[in-house]
């Protein structure tokens, strides 16, 4: 007769690192919308926030693939710094995720202002990207943890 096994516990490394692969790749699929949203908006002057909003979703459509790396470094940031206060304090502070992600996208923001300088709100447009992206994920990787939980009890 073949009993089933319990799965190991990954590593705390292993945890960090799944995080932040998770916060590497959705956060920044979740934050182009809102980020471009923004920029548009406000460096527009004819765009009305509904097509601002409606131009970040099909933008983000069509250009996923760019989004990844353009906001690859607040996304590893927040995903390093959620992964490390999952796994070495217990539980990541939504305020600490907010705030990690607010201030790792506006150095971001700082940073990309220098290069797309036709546009006005590329700081804030990042920040709020950023903010919102951290967010979800943060929910998402909550949800996974309190679901393990449940189900090892």
């Amino acid at each position: 007769m073949m009993v089933a096994r319990k799965a190991a516990s990954p590593t705390p490394a292993a945890k960090i690192v799944l995080i932040t692969l998770f916060l590497l790749i959705a956060g920044p699929l979740i934050a182009g919308p809102f980020a471009i949203a923004v920029i548009w908006y406000f460096s527009l002057p004819d765009m009305s926030f509904a097509r601002a909003i409606q131009s970040g979703l099909i933008v983000t459509a069509l250009g996923f693939w760019a989004l990844i790396p353009a906001g690859a470094v607040p996304a590893l940031a927040t995903g390093l710094t959620t992964g490390w206060l999952e796994v070495m304090c217990g539980r990541a502070e939504v305020w600490a995720v907010a705030g990690s992600g607010l201030l790792f996208g506006i150095l971001w923001g700082i940073v990309l202002r220098y290069n797309i300088a036709e546009f006005e709100a590329v700081i804030p447009g990042v920040a709020v990207g950023s903010l919102v992206g951290s967010l979800v994920c943060w929910k998402v990787v909550r949800m996974a943890r309190n679901a393990r939980t449940r189900r090892q009890a």
